[in-house]
Formats: structure tokens, sequence, C-alpha cells
């Protein structure tokens, strides 16, 4: 088999088109190219389209998770399950778990920290913040390592039975507290909290 064509695709700037005995049999963006060293006239034998095609499957998954990561930040927990959905192997989740977290495009630290500030912000308590953090794949060190300031989640918690009051039916405290309850937070931790609302 030999590469009888290789050309820049119409569609993006990046990705060249392969041809191996002028058939179209993949494609591939211009670094994974320059690394294969490969050129036209080149003969390949299947073992190396095989390679070249894995490359290039390792690469698109690559892009897709980089591209969810643009968005916002995920855990590692749920780039794997994206992976997973994607049809990928473990050892193409591992290989690109590991180059996502080696160029800084997947921190489980920062992950918890960001989603900490902002389920407190909702109302969640420290409990309730951890729980949610394991069901999202990060590692229970991580999660044990997560500090959440008490006066922030006192505050949280404040804010919540203010707002909550506001509503009609959360005039009655018992539907109030199990309400808080189900939000993580502790039933002493509740009660001080409505005394120092007032």
């Amino acid at each position: 088999m030999q590469i009888t064509l290789i050309k820049q695709q119409k569609n993006s700037s990046v990705r060249y088109a392969i041809f191996i005995d002028d058939e179209y049999r993949l494609s591939l963006n211009a670094d994974e190219l320059i690394r294969s060293g490969i050129s036209k006239g080149d003969t390949v034998t299947d073992h190396q389209l095989a390679a070249l095609m894995d490359l290039d499957a390792d690469a698109r998954l690559m892009q897709s998770c980089i591209a969810k990561l643009s968005r916002r930040l995920h855990s590692t927990g749920e780039i794997r399950l994206f992976l997973k959905k994607k049809q990928a192997d473990e050892a193409q989740m591992s290989k690109i778990i590991g180059r996502l977290s080696d160029n800084g495009y997947l921190n489980d630290e920062e992950y918890a920290s960001v989603f900490a500030r902002q389920r407190l912000l909702k109302g969640d308590s420290a409990v309730r913040i951890k729980q949610r953090l394991r069901a999202k794949g990060v590692g229970q060190d991580v999660v044990d390592s997560l500090k959440v300031n008490a006066d922030s989640e006192l505050n949280s918690l404040q804010d919540l039975i203010k707002k909550k009051r506001r509503q009609s039916s959360y005039n009655d405290e018992k539907k109030l507290i199990r309400y808080l309850m189900s939000k993580g937070f502790r039933y002493a931790e509740i009660k001080s909290a409505i005394e120092q609302v007032g």
C-alpha cells in the first residue's frame, strides 16, 4: 500500500486527508502528521496503517474532551464516563486522561474547589457537597482534603432559611427543618441558625 496523496481538508485547516492507493483512508491533524513522519510516496503496511488510525482515533477523542472542558470544568470521573460513551477502551482512557492532566486541562482539586463554592452559594452543606463530589467521580483523597469554610456554610444556611421563610409553604418550622436536613445540614446547626435568624 502506498500513500498517493496528502492534502489539507476543506473544512479544517489543521487536518490532512491521507489517500492510500488513490483512496481516502483517514485524516490526521498537522501535529500527528509531522510526528508520524509519513509523506507522499511512502509505502505503509497494514500494521502501520492500523497505528495511524489509532493515532487519529486518540486525537479525535482528545479534541472532544478539550471541547467539553472548554465549556466548564469536569472531574476525572466525568471525563472517564464521557470517554466510555465514546467507546474508548481502558488504555485510551488512561492515556487521554493522563495527557489532559499533564497539560492542565483536568484537575480534580481545582474542580472540587470551584464546585464547592458554587454549591455553597446554592445552599448545600459541606456534607452534601462532598457526597455530590464522590458521585461525580472525584477521588476520596481529594474529597477528604476539601476544606469548606464554616462561616461560609453558616452564611449559606442562614441565607437559605431567610429565602425559604419568604415562601408561605415553609412557614411550618418542621417542614423547613426537613428541607434543610435534605440539603445535608445537621439538626443542631439548623436549630442554631434558625434562632440566629430570628
